[in-house]
């Protein structure tokens, strides 16, 4: 029986279809949030409806992959992040597991980059907590998003070998570039590589440890077919190693996810 679920305006809105229940029928997804102007806790939680195989989707949205192991990688409880008066996010709490793709989405100003700078630490939360299975942030997690800086001296190469220094890990640096389409530019200087290799540049970067937990800002910005195809490979992958927390609008993007907020 499908559990009843009390509606509130809130700064986000959990998406219908994006429910799944582990093989013995328990639900391990939940989101909860309060209403900015009447600050009524709500929570909402969904379970496969009667009939239905537990782990499918209610929807379109893509299924985890099989197999994945079903424990939370990302636990968030009661999230809130404000700019001086201003609450950019309220409430917020979810948890993901391995194989989980999370896709933000909302209008520009809703909070979309804010909330994954917040899971990756770059942000300090207001209120609330964030946990993560990880034991070291360098190699575990990544973050990629447009606005990064690039060095401009450096050449790809550089910038890979440079990063795996800092992480203090060895890497087939080769392979990641050869998988981003930058086997090409590997001697370029990022100063002159165009927005889109750029692009590829800060994802090679991303990948390059092969981390437990990918943050993704606006994946196809700058990119074009090829990259686009790009970005299919990368979250395929990153579903069968780990998770994805994805900020976009972009309906092709979104088909990849497993769960859904829309930030308002």
């Amino acid at each position: 029986m499908t559990p009843p679920l009390r509606r509130q305006t809130t700064n986000y809105r959990l998406a219908r279809n994006s429910e799944f229940c582990d093989p013995l029928g328990r639900k391990y997804w939940t989101i909860q949030g309060s209403s900015l102007d009447t600050r009524c806790d709500h929570l909402a939680t969904f379970c496969d409806p009667p009939g239905q195989n537990p782990g499918e989707t209610l929807g379109s949205l893509a299924p985890r992959p099989p197999g994945a192991i079903l424990k939370d990688v990302i636990e968030v409880n009661g999230l809130g992040k404000k700019y001086g008066s201003r609450w950019i996010l309220r409430d917020l709490t979810f948890s993901l597991s391995a194989g989980d793709c999370l896709i933000v989405t909302g209008k520009n100003g809703a909070g979309k980059s804010t909330l994954l700078k917040v899971l990756s630490g770059l942000e300090r939360p207001t209120a609330g907590t964030v946990k993560t299975e990880t034991t070291n942030y360098r190699t575990e997690l990544s973050y990629c998003a447009l606005e990064q800086a690039t060095f401009a001296n450096l050449t790809v190469a550089e910038h890979l070998e440079l990063a795996a220094k800092i992480r203090g890990i060895e890497t087939d640096d080769k392979k990641t570039i050869l998988e981003c389409g930058l086997e090409e530019h590997k001697d370029v200087q990022s100063q002159y590589l165009s927005s889109g290799l750029r692009s590829r540049l800060k994802i090679a970067l991303a990948i390059q440890s092969r981390p437990k937990i990918l943050l993704w800002d606006e994946p196809g910005v700058a990119l074009d077919g090829a990259g686009k195809v790009l970005i299919e490979r990368v979250i395929g992958e990153q579903k069968q190693r780990g998770l994805l927390v994805i900020a976009t609008n972009d309906p092709d993007e979104r088909r990849f996810g497993t769960h859904e907020i829309e930030l308002a």
